[in-house]
């Protein structure tokens, strides 16, 4: 007799163990610490324990796996991680130059100031965003809903409800520490749900956490690095077609992977 689905009431439950703490921690920062290089600074052992240690842990406790159940492994992790930094670099600059530039032209180009300030942030993101948020997400959210569901179906549907969670759980964020309107959270909240889906891809094209995690990582790194300006204000047409695009671009160098490295697989199909 086949056993009855069980791995989703795992995902669930992670999610659900995450965002009872995550929550009342963000509204804490956000009214006594606020954005900034503080937040950084507290976010990197709250994030490694409270959502990394976190996901291994259930990995552990519910499925007897450790960091290969969640695809986080050595063997092909360059390779990965190569991939999501070219899909990074790709993406950002077709929704942060290319596309503005057909609306405005050539938007000009800087560095922030490279002080303590953006070494706490890169130190950050590189080393604790990426990870945390890709290894409870996709290396454990996603594929435990992946594997009570069968065939290229399941995946995207793997695909659709992690992204939403992963979206859903910025909410926190965006409305206790940066205080965004709601038509500006809805917004984040769409620009999230479409890099959730771009990052299941990358785990599947690479078949490695890596892909995403280093994906991820650039990403954010480039967004705050690199500052765009623009002779005038986009507007929301211009931002969503830059968003969209800017992913689909982004989605070109997994998808290449995927075609080279699984000829047969779901992806190709």
């Amino acid at each position: 007799m086949a056993s009855r689905p069980k791995h989703w009431r795992h995902a669930l439950g992670l999610y659900l163990a995450h965002m009872a703490t995550w929550t009342p921690y963000r509204y804490l920062t956000g009214v006594y610490v606020g954005p900034g290089v503080w937040l950084y600074l507290l976010d990197i052992p709250v994030k490694l324990a409270g959502i990394f240690g976190l996901t291994v842990l259930f990995a552990r406790a519910f499925d007897g796996g450790g960091l290969s159940y969640l695809r986080l492994t050595r063997r092909g992790a360059s390779r990965a991680a190569a991939v999501g930094v070219i899909g990074a670099a790709a993406s950002w600059v077709v929704e942060e130059v290319l596309v503005p530039s057909a609306f405005s032209g050539w938007p000009g180009l800087s560095l922030v100031g490279l002080d303590w300030a953006w070494v706490a942030y890169a130190a950050y993101v590189l080393g604790v965003v990426g990870l945390s948020e890709e290894a409870m997400d996709r290396g454990y959210i996603y594929l435990e809903l992946k594997r009570d569901l069968a065939g290229r179906r399941g995946a995207v549907i793997a695909a659709v409800v992690s992204a939403a969670l992963f979206s859903v759980s910025h909410l926190p964020i965006d409305v206790f520490v940066h205080g965004l309107s709601p038509l500006e959270a809805a917004w984040h909240l769409y620009t999230v749900f479409g890099f959730g889906l771009l990052m299941c891809l990358y785990l599947e094209a690479t078949d490695n956490l890596w892909g995403p995690v280093a994906m991820h990582s650039s990403w954010d790194l480039l967004v705050d690095t690199v500052l765009v300006g623009r002779a005038s204000q986009a507007g929301w047409v211009e931002a969503l077609i830059a968003s969209t695009v800017g992913l689909a671009a982004g989605a070109v160098p997994a998808a290449l992977t995927a075609r080279v490295s699984h000829p047969s697989s779901n992806l190709n199909k």
